[in-house]
């Protein structure tokens, strides 16, 4: 035994050499081993519960939603039907497709794409193959179709399956009061390490500021283009022009378009459909499906006095970054989860990143991500949103904000919560009054 001890230390050093590489390219990774570890050193401390904890997979899975017994979530479904579905005949028809979560990493450190969910009732799925898709107003990408993955969505920044990347002709205008001049764009792809995925090849006049606070920000909107993209309406949104260079002399080193949304966050997109098309008749809405549900039980909590709570859980077939949730509110996320058993922790952990959809007062959604920070001495918790502008968390006050989604397992539309002030740059959100007795989490397995 002695000799085993002695050799520990060597063999742990070993296991992080070799998993150093991961962690290198992303600190935000786990060593791979890491959930493995976690589960084993839980049976170890539980081994009588083996049989009876982790083999229980939830038999008898519900077909009811909890959220739906959430009144929140018509304030979810209403703001998504006022932005995504047409609003008079003029407009093209819009099919909506739920997104299943994000795909690579390319331009700007962005994701290259989403994976989307084929809707039940659509035949033939190749007919939505090079389709533009919207978020709102945002022009997100193109659709592709493939035997493996279904249907993806790839994004303006991304390359198609053919390899090239899509130009497109655009137009910047300050949206401050005042005679400023407008700027006529080619857009094209970012490269990897630019700070933002789209970046401008050409702009005339090259050189007019942009930066000034009287007349930031630029909105960049999709130009005609017979030639590039004749199916793309104008005026769709691209982003903001951001510039580099010397705001003292003016002078203008390398243009770039910061999207509008936080692709990571996404719920849901609209593909646009040609002229007279009935592929969307039949098909329901996102939030008109019902995926399955299982209960989960609670085995042990973690005492208060060691900071954010944990919970032990076992039940369904969760994975790692899963969303556990009660009454149509996102209650815990796992931190860990294993053959059934899961140890999760608080939404507001530090650490815990959540896709989510911001409502502003007057009902208008903006994809984001949300970073735990914590819990204040109310018991509210505390959220950041990096991929906010700043200055912009004004908008959101006592507004809500829900989930948007991170795969099969954590569910778009979930209530993170109403925000109740701002400190600083944070988002205080209120702590639910009835969060409900019943945990649930997706059931069945999924893809990785």
């Amino acid at each position: 035994m002695h000799r085993l001890e002695s050799r520990l230390p060597w063999f742990f050093a070993f296991a992080l050499l070799l998993s150093s590489p991961w962690v290198l390219r992303d600190p935000r990774r786990r060593f791979p081993y890491e959930d493995w570890a976690a589960f084993g050193v839980t049976l170890l401390e539980r081994p009588l519960s083996l049989g009876s904890m982790v083999f229980a997979h939830g038999k008898g899975s519900s077909v009811t939603f909890p959220m739906e017994r959430s009144p929140e979530f018509e304030l979810y479904k209403r703001a998504l039907a006022d932005t995504l579905l047409p609003k008079n005949t003029k407009r093209k028809l819009r099919l909506l497709l739920p997104v299943r979560g994000a795909q690579g990493q390319g331009a700007g450190g962005a994701p290259k794409g989403l994976r989307l969910v084929v809707p039940e009732g659509l035949k033939d799925y190749k007919v939505l193959e090079g389709l533009p898709a919207v978020f709102g107003e945002s022009f997100v990408g193109r659709i592709e179709a493939t035997k493996k993955d279904g249907l993806l969505l790839r994004f303006p920044w991304a390359k198609s399956k053919e390899g090239n990347p899509e130009r497109l002709i655009a137009q910047a205008r300050s949206q401050k009061k005042g005679q400023f001049p407008s700027l006529e764009l080619i857009v094209e792809p970012a490269g990897t390490k630019d700070p933002f995925p789209l970046r401008v090849a050409l702009a005339n006049p090259n050189q007019a500021q942009t930066w000034t606070a009287d007349r930031y920000p630029y909105w960049v909107r999709i130009g005609e283009s017979r030639e590039l993209h004749p199916d793309l309406p104008s005026g769709l949104l691209l982003g903001v022009l951001e510039d580099e260079g010397y705001p003292q002399t003016g002078f203008v080193l390398r243009r770039f378009v910061r999207p509008l949304f936080d692709p990571r966050a996404l719920p849901v997109v609209a593909v646009l459909l040609p002229r007279g098309s009935e592929i969307a008749k039949g098909i329901p809405l996102p939030w008109e499906r019902e995926p399955r549900t299982v209960k989960v039980e609670i085995l042990w909590r973690s005492p208060r006095r060691l900071g954010v709570l944990r919970y032990l859980v076992k039940g369904g077939h969760p994975h790692r970054g899963d969303a556990l949730f009660s009454g149509g509110r996102l209650r815990w996320v796992y931190d860990w989860a294993k053959e059934g058993l899961g140890m999760a922790v608080p939404a507001f952990a530090k650490g815990v990143r959540l896709p989510a959809l911001a409502l502003s007062k007057g009902g208008k959604p903006r994809a984001l991500l949300l970073r735990g920070e914590g819990m204040d001495a109310e018991g509210h918790g505390l959220f950041s949103a990096p991929s906010l502008p700043g200055g912009k968390e004004k908008l959101y006050q006592g507004g809500w904000i829900f989930t948007g989604v991170a795969g099969k397992g954590f569910p778009a539309g979930l209530v993170v919560g109403k925000v109740k002030s701002l400190r600083g740059p944070l988002f205080v959100l209120e702590t639910p009054k009835n969060p409900g007795s019943d945990l649930f989490v997706v059931a069945g397995r999924r893809e990785r």
